[in-house]
């Protein structure tokens, strides 16, 4: 299933430039959806897109990433991104004692915002500790404010599974209409219709890049009822 998710990634990012052989340096600002640590990185969408770029053509694929909460968390300063991911097969790209993070000449930038706040628009703050009043988009905004140096692409993961796992034929039915539901409409308020920095940014959006609608086109064999 993962891989699935990869192909869509991947195709992506492949159309920025011409088909020849060529390199793409992503970073992301992730969590365990994209990078779930095991003893093996094929659960990680990293790998696998890099598998998928040598295996269309003998495309390169090179990334960082961190992980460090979630979205707001991301927006939060100080500083430089951690880069705190690495991976066997997958070739990092910043030194990120050397030199600044625009210097490491990105391809792309992918967030993937939670899964677990889609029961209200991407404007609406945050419930509970939430002093600074921060939603979806503002945290988003900040982002692109601070490291706004490539495209920007929403990873629309998929929502938690609250009935436990695995679940029936009913449940999981109705667990991919909620992904098709809330979570997709969350996503789309803060991809804005014009790339994220669309909704972010009003009608002028330095560099728009878009959204990876993972979560709406998972398939696997539940269990019957």
């Amino acid at each position: 299933m993962l891989r699935a998710f990869c192909l869509v990634l991947w195709g992506v990012l492949l159309a920025q430039a011409p088909v020849q052989a060529d390199e793409r340096k992503v970073y992301f600002f992730g969590n365990s959806l994209i990078h779930h640590l095991s003893d093996t990185d094929e659960t990680t969408v990293p790998h696998w897109l890099a598998q998928m770029a040598q295996a269309a053509g003998g495309h390169r694929f090179a990334a960082d990433g961190q992980w460090g909460g979630f979205l707001r968390d991301f927006a939060r300063p100080p500083g430089k991104p951690l880069a705190n991911w690495s991976f066997r097969q997958v070739p990092g790209v910043w030194d990120r004692d050397r030199t600044g993070f625009a210097a490491a000449g990105w391809d792309a930038i992918v967030i993937n915002p939670a899964n677990f706040i889609q029961y209200q628009a991407a404007d609406v703050p945050y419930d509970g500790d939430n002093p600074d009043g921060a939603s979806p988009l503002s945290a988003l905004e900040r982002i692109i404010d601070a490291h706004g140096v490539a495209p920007i692409y929403l990873y629309e993961g998929w929502a938690e599974m609250s009935a436990g796992f695995p679940p029936s034929a009913r449940q999981f039915r109705r667990y991919n209409a909620f992904n098709r539901g809330g979570i997709s409409r969350l996503v789309c308020g803060v991809h804005g219709g014009g790339g994220p920095t669309g909704a972010a940014r009003g009608a002028d959006p330095p560099d728009p890049g878009g959204k990876h609608p993972v979560g709406v086109v998972q398939r696997w064999p539940p269990r019957r009822d």
